[in-house]
């Protein structure tokens, strides 16, 4: 039996060419079991829409170690049988019914598996989408930073399809919070089959018969612990001041942007009208967002409106605009906007960071505008005349640079200096500065982009960065005096690059001394991991 529902045999049922006049509502409507998903398949059929997909292929689909995990499991809400489907969409197109369907290795856009069980004491089948990935579509705004490669068997084929996994709970041995933790698992284990009974007997479900189905704070905390994920979360339900040092849009960044994603949790608001109680409450993961060039936001805080008088930088996710991410009751891959869910709807959210890290983006962002000013007085004066030097001073001055934090090892560091050029082409040519950095730099590492506004928001660019250690605790600072915290700070940073010089902070009679050297790069250039000029 294959581990994963995805790579399990499939008998090829029917081929459906989708050009005009083939209607997906008319589809769905008419077959024996899809009817029964209002809102999740004609979701997914949309996004094949929006695809260009020509073909699609319903096969139907042995069981596998994941399916059949949860085929035991509903054995005690009285199983009589199961149907499995896997729907594929493809770019190709299958013109001649009689023909063999051979899809050329890139043309797959999208697949999903079905899932149909008849229960003992239901009258209708229960129908719910197992999993779901669709290739994300191209849109220069939309960023989806740790996506992963999802290989499909097809025909005795593998075909590969880059996405984040969409899965739907049955509201019996799975609910909200197990197919949002399956769907971000699967991004860091890619390869393994991530079986529900093994996140159920994780989160201990069975010592609180009362929550059964969902999770609470700490079961899915014991969830993350298990499968080794390092996270930061916020119990916003018992903390709610903890909206104003860290508000959940700012940890659902950090999570996205570094760790593959998210969770947050909100509660629903008005009452049934069968039984007049309230909703109760939703999780759900997100992975990507979008973002607004042309926002006000970021220009108006600090000018106008002064929100916060301590503030001494713009956070990146000022230009944020929506959050992507899945809802398993509706569906795949919507943008929900920041602030659609108001602080006080908001009762959990986690963001998951790389392993490795013991520190987190908000207490780096912290020591970075602590120490800029500092930083870039230290630069010799020989360099002052540099003109984008001088723009960044001033933008300092005013308290207006953009910080971006990214998650970086020192290797992906080290190529992104390789491959760094500047407005006008400049490059790093100082083999010798490479080397050492090689050799210096440690593999877990946080990066401070700076940055400001107009080139930030315009060319995605930036002007310098502030390289520290990822793999140092920083909470032992709470009980440090004032001078040895500032120590604590500076030992953490390991270099910062301005516009044409670098300062590296090096072990001199075991004491730690920035050293100045010269940097071909001498204006911006495009941030890590963006589109390039």
């Amino acid at each position: 039996m294959e581990p994963l529902a995805r790579m399990a045999v499939g008998h090829i049922d029917q081929i459906h060419n989708l050009s005009r006049p083939f209607s997906n509502f008319s589809f769905l409507s008419t077959h024996e079991f899809f009817k029964y998903i209002h809102y999740s398949l004609p979701r997914i059929f949309c996004e094949s829409r929006r695809a260009k997909s020509s073909t699609l292929v319903v096969e139907d689909l042995d069981e596998s170690e994941e399916t059949f995990d949860e085929t035991l499991a509903l054995k005690k809400f009285g199983l009589i049988e199961s149907k499995l489907w896997r729907l594929t969409f493809w770019i190709y197109s299958c013109n001649d019914s009689s023909c063999i369907f051979s899809p050329p290795d890139d043309s797959l856009v999208g697949y999903a598996i079905i899932r149909a069980d008849t229960l003992s004491n239901c009258k209708a089948p229960i129908v719910h989408v197992f999993e779901s990935v669709f290739r994300k579509y191209e849109h220069f705004h939309n960023f989806v930073p740790h996506f992963q490669n999802f290989e499909i068997n097809f025909e005795s084929k593998k075909y590969s399809l880059p996405g984040i996994m969409y899965c739907q709970q049955n509201g019996m041995t799975k609910a909200c919070a197990q197919v949002a933790l399956r769907s971000l698992l699967t991004t860091r284990y890619p390869k393994c089959a991530i079986k529900y009974s093994e996140i159920n007997r994780a989160a201990k479900v069975w010592k609180n018969p009362e929550n059964e189905n969902g999770l609470n704070t700490m079961q899915i905390r014991s969830v993350l612990k298990h499968f080794k994920i390092n996270y930061r979360d916020i119990d916003y339900f018992n903390n709610s001041s903890a909206s104003e040092t860290i508000p959940y849009r700012k940890l659902l960044y950090a999570g996205i942007e570094n760790g593959g994603g998210g969770l947050l949790g909100f509660e629903l608001s008005g009452l049934r009208e069968d039984s007049g109680e309230d909703y109760g409450r939703h999780i759900i993961p997100f992975f990507g967002h979008t973002f607004n060039q042309d926002t006000w936001a970021p220009r108006s805080q600090n000018s106008y409106f002064h929100i916060n008088e301590e503030t001494r930088y713009i956070p990146s996710d000022e230009w944020l605009s929506s959050f992507i991410g899945h809802d398993d009751n509706f569906g795949s891959n919507y943008c929900i906007p920041k602030d659609f869910l108001k602080n006080n709807q908001v009762t959990y959210a986690v963001a998951l960071l790389p392993n490795g890290y013991k520190s987190d983006p908000f207490q780096i962002e912290a020591i970075a505008a602590d120490q800029l000013h500092s930083l870039i007085k230290t630069v010799p004066k020989q360099y002052h005349d540099s003109f984008w030097l001088k723009k960044l001073n001033r933008y300092i001055e005013d308290q207006d640079v953009v910080f971006r934090t990214k998650a970086i090892s020192g290797k992906e560091y080290i190529k992104h200096l390789k491959d760094m050029h500047d407005w006008e082409n400049r490059r790093i040519t100082d083999e010798t500065l490479l080397s050492f950095l090689t050799e210096f730099v440690p593999e877990c590492l946080w990066m401070v982009e700076l940055s400001v506004p107009e080139i930030f928001s315009t060319n995605y660019g930036k002007l310098g960065e502030i390289i520290f250690f990822g793999d140092q605790d920083l909470s032992t600072g709470a009980d440090y005096e004032e001078d040895q915290l500032q120590q604590l700070q500076v030992d953490n940073i390991i270099s910062v690059r301005f516009p044409g010089v670098m300062l590296i902070r090096i072990k001199i009679d075991n004491k730690g001394e920035f050293i100045q050297t010269q940097c071909d790069i001498k204006s911006h250039v495009p941030l890590f991991a963006c589109p390039a000029y």
